[in-house]
Formats: structure tokens, C-alpha cells, sequence
């Protein structure tokens, strides 16, 4: 049983050190993609959302009765 556990434990460490799933790379990504981290400060005045717009509407879905 013991054996099982370490075998897994160092596949996992050597998958995690492999390019693709690298702990660092994703790391480093994080800052670049922007997204829910971005601040509207941080972007251009004609980037900016206006804050006068209103959201889209809502969808209206059928209620799911039991």
C-alpha cells in the first residue's frame, strides 16, 4: 500500500515539473491574461467601461416547478 502512494506522489512531482504543467509557467500567466484581475484603472480611458451603460437584461427562464 505504502509503495502505491510513493509511486503516485513522484509521478505527480515529475509530471508537475514538465513543461505543460509547470507549477512556475502558470505562475507566470496569471498576471498576463488580465481578466477579473484587471482594474479599470489600469486601462486606457477609451477602454474603459462606461459606467453610465446599463448591463444587458437578464434572460427570462421558465421556472421549474416539482
Amino acid at each position: 500500500m505504502e509503495t502505491v502512494v510513493i509511486v503516485v506522489v513522484v509521478a505527480g512531482l515529475l509530471l508537475s515539473f514538465t513543461r505543460q504543467f509547470s507549477p512556475l509557467r502558470a505562475a507566470q500567466q496569471l498576471g498576463r491574461i488580465g481578466g477579473w484581475m484587471t482594474h479599470e484603472e489600469d486601462l486606457e480611458l477609451a477602454e474603459r467601461r462606461d459606467a453610465n451603460q446599463n448591463d444587458p437584461p437578464i434572460p427570462h427562464r421558465r421556472l421549474r416547478g416539482r
